[in-house]
């Protein structure tokens, strides 16, 4: 898969809201090596503007197909990206990962 990289000097990293890297410094995170951890923490915990920067970054088709192999989103995030990419839920990685690891009953 051939990947285009993301102009670093346009879309920087620290443009995204700080509570997405709460627990790691946003100096060791690379827009390219990094992609499924970034569409991850925008889907789940991002604000409209981070999905704004990082759709401008990557492009729609880089998030869909970064975010099929993802292996969890919510249940919120998991329906906008089904919908988005025009692919059934049952598609997604984390659909299977979710069957996969069921809880036990609530009595």
């Amino acid at each position: 898969m051939n990947r285009i990289m993301v102009d670093t000097d346009k879309y920087k990293l620290t443009d995204l809201s700080p509570q997405l890297f709460w627990d790691t410094r946003v100096e060791d995170v690379s827009w390219d090596r990094h992609d499924s951890f970034i569409v991850e923490r925008v889907l789940e915990y991002g604000m409209m503007k981070d999905w704004n920067l990082i759709k401008a970054a990557y492009g729609l088709e880089r998030i869909k197909e970064v975010s099929l192999q993802l292996k969890y989103l919510s249940p919120r995030s998991l329906t906008l990206m089904a919908i988005l990419s025009g692919k059934n839920i049952k598609e997604f990685r984390c659909y299977e990962q979710k069957l996969l690891n069921q809880g036990h009953w609530i009595y």
